[in-house]
């Protein structure tokens, strides 16, 4: 714990937040631990002392009139802040001439300190009373000289008058930090006694570009060719992309179920030049998403001196696998190796995400039919070994590489399922979520072991999924211009024992709002839509609220427990109609 006198932690702040319950209590804490005032500054400023410096993105400054009438002093407001400070001003109806806040700096410090008492009392924990002002202005000065902000900008958006003043909250640097700090003043290129290089001529300037390239490819194919041309290409255009390429050249193969590995880009060498190449590299086109293998290409005619070939993937699922020569010695060091695997790894998540994007945008989408048999899969292994069903309830993703899954189960206990779960390594952790006459609701933390998670990672959405007597049956859905062949030939990779059954191109229905609105009027009873309107406008959901569950419950004539049992039952009806879409007989 944290001694408030010196240093106030992060979670001891949020719990002050926490604590706040109307909207100037929260907004004075954060003008003192988020912007640094003083609590007689508090007391000068007014609505039109709040300029907006820059428009994209907004960002903004306070000027603080000073006690003396002289030159107003400038803090940096943050975004949030603003936003928080003008609400508040809204609210209150307060004139932009007139004073945010009219009473004096000692009330302010007041408030603040019992704002502290409450959140000790909350928290159970004493020390949280001690909480002052100047303790907040401290944990400002701290927690933005550790985020890397320039300590004079600190200065002087603190207002502190000498740098010796945030002396005590400077952190000491590391070894690391030491050495990172120096960077900008070294060489790119460094010769070492051992006639090893630290950083090759070109790379530097080419890793930072890859990132921009990435990002402002839109498909697949453009993600693959702009890497190539950034790794490998001799004029990208961009002045600050200085000196000769990162590599002699670059390529791109993808998993085709026919084909096998077939180039789709390439730089430096022609497309078709590569069939000249594999045989050194054989063993090179199994890496996983970010794994990198070194091959010599000693014996093979016109190569490079050296191949690395890097797992283009998100997840567990490998899409490509990309290829990058060098004619220099040293080449692929264990630091160039290591950024090479985070190219690997960035351009899997955009490819990721193009067909994720392209599958939101996509007027006409292709449904799958996906057939399971494989043992490796822990669903349809479970179904077979204890005679039991699944039906898929939900999927969340969590990361690239973990999805929380949500089944039914019929047919065995539990504790049956959760045993041979425990055994499996692709199931992270599961539990019972709820009981019926003939069924379990049950949550699982998959790490793999399912060709649900195998679908996500190709930028399918999985639809629907029903697992009995070892054998699993999935709908998903893709773009239209899918790959679909690749798909089935990722899932196929993990689970050979797998099918494509069936496919058909569907158009996208189009729910508009007010049939929404519709289907939520549909279920929701009038007093539940009355307690949700009376506690949405009455400021019930907002932060700090407005308004309390006793004051909405009492305005409605009502208990709170009968409040909060409407509400309940409102909000659920509403995540029901949002997450789950109309019902059967509304589609009728």
């Amino acid at each position: 714990m944290a001694s408030h006198g010196d240093e106030l932690a992060r979670t001891e702040y949020e719990a002050l937040l926490d604590a706040a319950e109307s909207y100037r209590e929260a907004l004075v804490v954060r003008l003192v631990g988020e912007t640094g005032l003083r609590p007689r500054e508090l007391t000068r400023i007014r609505p039109d002392n709040v300029h907006e410096q820059r428009s994209d993105p907004p960002r903004y400054l306070l000027s603080i009139p000073t006690e003396s009438g002289g030159e107003d002093r400038r803090a940096y407001l943050p975004t949030a802040v603003e936003g928080e400070l003008r609400r508040y001003v809204r609210n209150a109806g307060i004139a932009g001439d007139e004073r945010v806040f009219s009473v004096g700096a000692r009330r302010l410090q007041m408030l603040v300190s019992e704002v502290a008492d409450r959140a000790a009392t909350r928290r159970s924990d004493p020390s949280l009373a001690g909480i002052s002002t100047d303790g907040l202005r401290r944990f400002f000065a701290r927690r933005t000289l550790v985020a890397g902000v320039n300590p004079r900008a600190v200065k002087a958006a603190g207002g502190w008058g000498s740098f010796q003043s945030l002396e005590p909250y400077l952190p000491e640097p590391t070894d690391d930090a030491l050495v990172a700090a120096f960077d900008p003043v070294e060489p790119d290129r460094i010769d070492r006694s051992d006639g090893t290089t630290a950083s090759p001529p070109g790379i530097p300037g080419r890793h930072r570009a890859v990132t921009e390239a990435i990002l402002e490819s839109s498909t697949p194919a453009e993600i693959e060719a702009e890497l190539c041309e950034t790794l490998a290409g001799s004029d990208l255009g961009d002045d600050s992309v200085a000196g000769p390429p990162a590599y002699d050249l670059a390529w791109i193969e993808r998993r085709t179920p026919e084909d096998g590995e077939s180039p789709h880009a390439a730089c430096g060498i022609d497309a078709d030049r590569t069939a000249d190449l594999p045989g050194s590299f054989e063993g090179s086109r199994e890496e996983r998403p970010g794994e990198v293998a070194v091959v010599e290409a000693d014996g093979v005619d016109r190569s490079p001196e050296s191949v690395a070939a890097v797992g283009v993937g998100y997840g567990d699922a490998t899409y490509a696998t990309l290829f990058v020569g060098a004619d220099r010695e040293g080449a692929f060091g264990t630091d160039e190796r290591g950024w090479l695997s985070t190219v690997g790894r960035q351009a899997g998540h955009a490819v990721a995400a193009a067909r994720r994007r392209t599958l939101l945008l996509s007027d006409t989408l292709v449904e799958l039919e996906i057939v399971c048999r494989d043992g490796n899969s822990f669903f349809v292994s479970a179904s077979a070994q204890l005679g039991c069903r699944f039906e898929l309830d939900s999927l969340v993703s969590l990361t690239e590489a973990t999805q929380l899954c949500y089944v039914r189960l019929e047919g065995a206990p539990p504790t049956d399922v959760f045993d041979l779960a425990d055994a499996d390594p692709g199931v992270d952790d599961c539990r019972l979520v709820g009981t019926g006459d003939e069924e379990w609701r049950v949550e699982f933390v998959l790490l793999g072991s399912s060709p649900i998670v195998t679908l996500t990672e190709y930028g399918t959405t999985v639809l629907a999924a029903t697992i009995e007597e070892g054998v699993a049956r999935i709908a998903a859905e893709c773009s239209a211009d899918a790959e679909i062949r690749a798909i089935v030939e990722g899932v196929r990779s993990a689970f050979p024992d797998s099918e494509l059954a069936g496919k058909r191109e569907v158009e996208r229905s189009v729910r508009t709002a007010s049939e929404f609105r519709e289907g939520i009027e549909q279920r929701l009873t009038d007093r539940q839509e009355a307690a949700l309107r009376a506690a949405y406008f009455g400021g019930y959901y907002d932060w700090p609220r407005e308004s309390t569950a006793e004051e909405i419950a009492d305005a409605m004539g009502i208990s709170s427990p009968t409040l909060h049992n409407h509400l309940r039952k409102g909000q659920h009806e509403l995540l029901r109609t949002f997450f789950d879409g109309p019902s059967t007989d509304e589609t009728r």
